[in-house]
């Protein structure tokens, strides 16, 4: 008998086959379950090749030895007409079989379920080590110059976040403690980093000059420090010294061999990246008028560099903060994200922020598989990228799964611990499973943080509103406005709150305040249209709603729906029932395909109250024509969504405690 045709009587392939299925799960498991108990790397390491020390181990004991129906024998002391390693060889191709199955399942949920919802291991582990990049300090003696030694600092930041094992502050909590006296021993306990990157910048003519040390916080050692006196046209090339010279003291203290320089790879003229930076400041500072002035900034980078990738994905994160500030209808920006995010990728596929766009671009489109594969390319090119966080947490409150994004809430926490944005989604997220202690305890973390601060004003509002407050909810209103006075649509709310409580004179003065920062605030339009009604003069109410309603008119969020019923009320009470039909079809024409408008409100989290508002207004109306089956199927649409809605979330008051 030939060698192959032996080892396969004695199912040594067999048992072969079947060891290296078991050893593959069990390495799997251990894989998850060793850095949840927080193991030291040498015990993985030690476990996997023991499982594979074993492989040659079994092959041996399966030649020598065989299974009879007394037990295990020398295979030599088998006689071989008693042999019944035909009927072993079936058993074993039943445990292959099963085998091959559960690994199967495991790598299909590991794959495409858990992972989809998961921070990378290194970035989860207690093995990550950690740094903050401090701002470097402006010593060119001229304040307008601050920027540029802050963009300095924050390109340092971006560059070294993409080491792999090391973890990076992010910028909002950095900065934190710009302009302050705090030690680097009390900074690094408050941030949780264990090393600190500090220097200084100063320009004088076309020359500049960066020093920069990196400090070991419990030795208080310099690990390293440098000077670097170069031309203005040599600044990326100094980045990516600086870069390398730290990632050079952190491979010998921290990261052994694992390090890999990184450089930029993205370069423009010194004037353009100027510029660039200063958007970028704009950005960071998260008010109206701020925003207007990143995309000017942006525009002109773009003309004068067309090749200049983060430039248009920057742009493109631009006109998503001005739709979620309310200065642009959401569908204007997607169709202003579009081209920028594509043409960002076109000329660098490997930018964070531009995948994460297209995954926004893509779910506004109903792609969901495409937009969860950009998203998942984003947080594999950046798992700290604050941006990139914030689009797991919002696919996760989109698919009613909140309590999954929690852990990169967390993480965002951990990266940027600081920052009145990290506290907030992390309070958003608690209070979406329930967690309502937990979520003001992250309110209030980010009043304590840096007071007077427009972030904590803006949300102490929302969570009155949301408790009913509305007191408490003016209050934090016209503090936010003295900070961000440009906001036409939050002074609209402060309007629309106080006619809540009854208080015409004040909705009048705010009102008119809104007008006179935005003449065509749809908000404050609408809370005329209100006053028109109490004063019963109905005609002028219904003018302005009409108004508000014209196609191509820019008109956000609720101030629509709510214009559209008033609209809805006056044209059906004169028998306009399918005139009132295709006015909502054309402002929400997936409502024709017994479909939520999601388009309208992908930027944040799914169907909004806008949404529900409109669903219930075309179903109301169907109702009035006598079409019946329509409205059932509207109505069956908004309650399969009720359940996942919390009734004290600002997208469930007035809808979340309705029975149908």
């Amino acid at each position: 008998m030939s060698l192959i045709a032996e080892l396969k009587r004695r199912n040594v392939f067999r048992v072969g086959v079947a060891y290296a299925i078991v050893g593959w799960l069990l390495v799997e498991v251990a894989s998850v379950l060793l850095p949840t108990f927080e193991a030291p790397d040498w015990v993985m390491k030690v476990f996997a090749s023991l499982v594979m020390l074993g492989l040659p181990l079994a092959l041996i004991l399966a030649w020598a030895f065989e299974l009879t129906p007394e037990g295990i024998k020398r295979e030599a002391a088998v006689d071989p007409d008693e042999s019944i390693t035909h009927v072993t060889g079936r058993k074993l191709d039943f445990a292959i079989i099963g085998l091959l199955a559960i690994a199967v399942v495991y790598f299909a949920v590991d794959k495409f379920v858990l992972q989809d919802g998961r921070i990378p291991a290194a970035e989860s582990t207690g093995q990550v080590k950690s740094i903050a990049v401090l701002p470097f300090a402006n010593m060119s003696g001229d304040p307008e110059q601050e920027f540029f030694s802050d963009g300095i600092s924050e390109e340092l930041l971006n560059v070294l976040a993409k080491v792999k094992g090391l973890r990076v502050t992010s910028r909002t909590s950095a900065f934190a403690f710009k302009g302050t006296n705090t030690s680097i021993p009390e900074i690094a306990e408050k941030l949780g980093v264990d090393h600190v990157l500090e220097g200084s910048v100063r320009m004088a003519g076309d020359r500049v000059r960066i020093t920069a040390q990196l400090i070991e916080v419990d030795t208080d050692s310099h690990l390293w420090s440098a000077s670097y006196d170069r031309d203005l046209s040599d600044i990326f090339a100094v980045q990516d010294e600086i870069a390398a010279k730290v990632g050079e003291a952190l491979k010998l203290a921290l990261l052994g061999a694992d390090f890999r320089p990184i450089r930029t790879g993205r370069e423009t003229s010194i004037e353009i990246y100027t510029d660039y930076l200063l958007a970028r400041q704009k950005m960071a500072s998260a008010t109206v008028a701020a925003l207007g002035e990143a995309e000017r900034l942006l525009k002109a980078v773009i003309e004068r560099d067309p090749n200049y990738a983060p430039a248009y994905a920057a742009l493109s994160s631009t006109y998503r903060s001005m739709a979620l500030f309310q200065s642009i209808p959401l569908s204007e920006a997607f169709a202003r994200m579009t081209p920028l995010v594509e043409q960002a990728l076109h000329l660098d596929g490997d930018l964070a922020e531009a995948w994460q766009n297209l995954a926004y671009v893509r779910r506004a489109n109903r792609d969901l598989e495409g937009a969860r594969a950009a998203r998942q390319r984003a947080l594999e090119l950046n798992p700290q990228d604050l941006y990139v966080l914030e689009g797991q947490i919002t696919y996760w409150i989109y698919t009613h799964e909140p309590e999954r994004g929690l852990g990169f809430a967390e993480e965002m926490l951990r990266v940027d611990p600081l920052s009145p944005s990290s506290l907030q989604w992390a309070g958003t997220l608690y209070r979406q499973i329930g967690r309502l202690d937990d979520a003001k305890e992250m309110l209030e973390r980010t009043r304590s943080i840096n007071p007077p601060n427009a972030v904590y004003f803006y949300n102490a509002s929302i969570y009155a509103l949301y408790d009913g407050d509305l007191a408490t909810a003016i209050t934090s209103m016209e503090r936010y406005l003295t900070l961000d006075p440009v906001d036409s649509e939050v002074t609209a709310t402060v309007a629309l709150t106080y006619f809540e409580l009854g208080d015409v004179a004040g909705a009048e003065f705010w009102k008119e305040s809104a007008l006179r920062r935005d003449p065509g605030s749809s908000g404050a339009r609408l809370t005329a249209a209100f006053l028109h009604l109490y004063h019963n003069e109905e005609a002028e109410a219904v003018a302005i709603a009409r108004e508000l309603v014209q196609p191509g008119l820019r008109t956000w969020g609720n101030p629509k729906a709510v214009a559209l019923r008033i609209v809805a009320a006056s044209d059906l009470a004169a028998g306009r029932y399918q005139q009132t039909i295709a006015r909502y079809v054309t402002h929400y024409p997936e409502l024709a395909d017994g479909e939520f408008p999601i388009g309208t409100a992908a930027l944040k989290f799914g169907p909004t109250g806008e949404i529900f508002s409109a669903t219930l207004g075309l179903a109301a109306t169907y109702l009035r024509a006598g079409e019946n089956g329509k409205a059932d199927s509207l109505l069956s649409l908004v309650e399969s969504e009720l359940p996942h809605w919390p009734a004290d979330m600002a997208w469930g008051h007035g809808f979340a405690d309705v029975e149908l």
